[in-house]
């Protein structure tokens, strides 16, 4: 039967799969390697895979079958036949409770598995900052959230139509008037509004830390983690006067800076190659009106999107790795801050070590003072959940 083999296929890629790698990555190789396999096999073997990450630590006593039955009842949202298969083989769990919310089937299932605790998903439970809703954040576990774009003002009627033209089916917000959400991204890098620079794939919340830069014409800003330019691109269209330096230690993907800066048709800015870990501010000695400070983090605030973390994370890497490199940066890059200059400190990550802890840190060793800090919580619109907060550096 084909869904007895498409469970045994998930328990192989499960036992194999050693997390030294994203797990999309890793199924992206193994269907390259299997191109016999049908769209409708890699759609099912890439959700089944995901759900069963979702499920984290939940009920690891329980036999691999059993947790995958459970894992795909409690992410899906409708029958279809594979999974009816899958859950009339499992003697448990009855399909027609698929379609009922979240909170009625978790009960379903607690009621069949006694030792299913939802605090079981997330390992590190303890770090997460007070400041979040834990239980909407566990149950946004179960869920895949959407992919996001963010459209330039002038071309929003333009994007919709092509979208509506493709018959590719959108959602909006009243939080970003520019925002549109997608189901996945498999067609949008196709579009013609996608080639000519009219939209920027970037999540809903990474969006909104935009609302932190106050950035005024004329002045000089710096992002200093730029990876591949989403927030100097979304810097650029907030204010398009100002002075803009990228800088990443990896020449590479400052080459996609480039390019997605070309494809918007954007200037006024200048690329350059720094390891804030070994540079103490620039050579050149140049001062900034605002630096913007996307730093490396545990990521936390993504794992929706990458539930394989759920098992693989290490929570020594927190206090051992990521603290003291977030410090280190910010700390390098306050020497080429003006006076009153505004730093803009980003993390996707939900341990309050990495945002509550290292803005504490900075006011009390490097003379920043906290204009302004906040979660932007995704656990309720489909999107990443982020940390942002704002900084002055003291006159």
């Amino acid at each position: 039967m084909r869904e007895d083999a498409l469970v045994r296929r998930i328990h192989e890629l499960t036992q194999s799969y050693t997390f030294q790698e994203p797990l999309a990555r890793y199924l992206k190789n193994y269907f390259s390697e299997h191109r016999n396999m049908g769209a409708r096999d890699r759609r099912e073997t890439r959700e089944w895979m995901y759900n069963y990450y979702r499920l984290g630590n939940v009920l690891s006593n329980e036999d691999f079958n059993t947790r995958l039955c459970i894992a795909n009842f409690l992410c899906s949202d409708k029958s279809y036949p594979s999974l009816e298969v899958l859950l009339s083989q499992s003697g448990t769990l009855d399909v027609s409770f698929v379609e009922k919310n979240l909170d009625e089937k978790i009960n379903y299932v607690r009621s069949l598995f006694p030792a299913f605790n939802l605090e079981d998903i997330f390992p590190f439970l303890n770090e997460v900052s007070k400041r979040l809703n834990k239980q909407a954040l566990l149950h946004s576990y179960f869920t895949q959230p959407f992919v996001w774009i963010r459209v330039r003002r002038k071309y929003l009627q333009d994007v919709k139509d092509e979208l509506i033209e493709k018959s590719i089916s959108f959602f909006e917000t009243t939080e970003q008037t520019l925002a549109l959400a997608f189901r996945n991204s498999s067609a949008l890098n196709t579009l013609h509004a996608f080639e000519k620079g009219w939209f920027e794939i970037q999540d809903l919340n990474s969006q909104k830390t935009g609302n932190f830069f106050f950035a005024k014409e004329g002045e000089k800003w710096w992002d200093a983690c730029a990876a591949s330019g989403g927030k100097s691109l979304l810097l650029k269209d907030i204010e398009p006067g100002v002075d803009l330096l990228a800088t990443d230690n990896r020449e590479t993907i400052l080459n996609n800076l480039r390019l997605r800066m070309a494809r918007a048709g954007v200037g006024g800015f200048r690329v350059e190659v720094l390891d804030l870990l070994h540079e103490n501010g620039l050579k050149t000695g140049a001062l900034f009106d605002g630096i913007i400070a996307d730093v490396p983090c545990s990521g936390s605030g993504t794992w929706t999107r990458t539930p394989e973390n759920l098992k693989s994370f290490n929570s020594d890497l927190l206090s051992g790795h990521f603290v003291p490199l977030q410090r280190k940066i910010v700390s390098n890059l306050t020497v080429s801050l003006k006076k009153s200059g505004t730093l803009v400190y980003i993390t996707c990550s939900i341990f309050e070590k990495e945002n509550e802890g290292n803005i504490a840190f900075f006011e009390q060793k490097l003379g920043l003072r906290t204009e302004a800090f906040q979660y932007l919580e995704g656990s309720e619109t489909g999107s990443d959940t982020l940390f942002v907060a704002r900084l002055k550096k003291k006159a």
